[in-house]
């Protein structure tokens, strides 16, 4: 009995899900195998911290690691005798596997999610709603894109601001009583609009506006993928670890902040289309990218990036910003970059 109570545990935590591989139709099928084994593979090996690679939704990660640990010297190692009946449905998917565990077979089914193109193991999160605030929106709407040149500075640039541009979205909550005008929540939405570029690139939102503390959470199609603590030295997040990836599989990003206590924050404070904050200066947080080809870090404030209305259209691959967009003046100084004035998109 206290073998199978382990087993239920060990399966338990290593539910927390997993991931890796990619494809479509019968490759999505290999990549979901792949990544179930190459779980337990590492797991057998003793490398936990690979096999949490695999994995999402697994909370502490020293904690998930010492229990893992324990396990598996009780346990020891796992075998993967079968994964079948795998059904998929756009980016989530099931698999019945079959584990041999300490003298015993075990049969489970296991829940997948697709991230940023690759399949990992979720077992039993699937989609989780946010903590409940006592709360009601109060702001919606604050939105912008962001626009991004991901050639170098001081070098040969096109400036055509079109290699990856999203669109992201804030909402606040209250709590709903009257005279309470403290922050409970707010929501980042990032929606991915334009990939023009052969280059790919690691996207975070980086805030530490906020004078409280806190939880965070961020959601990949609404399957929450990682969560941590809110400090007002401020988080950094990454969102996608491709948006190349990120835009062809559509991947809609939410970063979810939590302020149990509540703070006093007005977003209304914050233009991000004020004369003169062209570059993203106007917004209270930064979403930014490092360039995963050149290892270029393109933060708001950079003349690389722009903060932009979501209803303007960029500039086609190669065609420099201040074609089809006059108000802009053409970067003299390969340095500094093109020359902005206020409402530079309008007609």
């Amino acid at each position: 009995m206290k073998k199978l109570i382990v087993v239920c545990l060990l399966i338990a935590v290593l539910s927390a899900s997993c991931g890796g591989g990619d494809g479509g139709g019968n490759g999505d099928s290999a990549a979901i195998k792949n990544v179930i084994h190459d779980m337990w593979d590492a797991y057998n090996q003793g490398n936990y911290a690979k096999a949490l690679t695999y994995c999402t939704n697994y909370g502490d990660e020293d904690e998930e690691i010492a229990q893992m640990t324990a396990m598996k010297n009780f346990t020891g190692n796992v075998t993967v005798k079968g994964i079948e009946n795998i059904k998929i449905s756009g980016s989530s998917a099931t698999a019945k596997v079959t584990l041999y565990i300490a003298g015993q077979t075990d049969i489970d089914e296991v829940k997948l999610v697709k991230i940023d193109g690759n399949w990992k193991i979720n077992m039993g999160e699937g989609t989780e709603p946010p903590p409940v605030i006592n709360g009601e929106e109060t702001d919606i709407g604050y939105t912008t894109s962001v626009g991004f040149e991901d050639l170098p500075l001081c070098d040969w640039n096109d400036w055509d601001h079109n290699d990856w541009l999203a669109d992201i979205n804030v909402t606040t909550y209250d709590a709903g009583i009257a005279g309470d005008m403290k922050l409970y929540q707010m929501d980042f939405v990032i929606t991915p609009q334009t990939h023009m570029t052969a280059f790919d690139h690691e996207m975070h939102l980086a805030v530490d506006a906020f004078d409280g503390t806190g939880t965070w959470e961020l959601f990949l199609n609404e399957v929450r993928t990682a969560s941590g603590g809110y400090t007002p030295s401020g988080i950094d997040v990454v969102l996608y670890s491709s948006t190349g990836a990120a835009l062809t599989s559509g991947t809609v990003a939410r970063l979810s902040v939590y302020f149990p206590e509540g703070i006093y924050f007005n977003v209304g404070d914050y233009d991000p289309f004020a004369a003169g904050t062209y570059h993203g200066e106007g917004l209270f947080y930064d979403p930014y990218i490092k360039v995963l080809n050149t290892g270029d870090v393109i933060h708001a404030g950079d003349a690389r990036m722009l903060s932009v209305p979501t209803d303007w259209t960029p500039p086609g691959e190669g065609t420099a910003i201040w074609v089809p967009y006059p108000k802009v003046g053409a970067a003299s100084d390969p340095c500094v970059g093109p020359v902005f004035t206020a409402y530079w998109w309008k007609p």
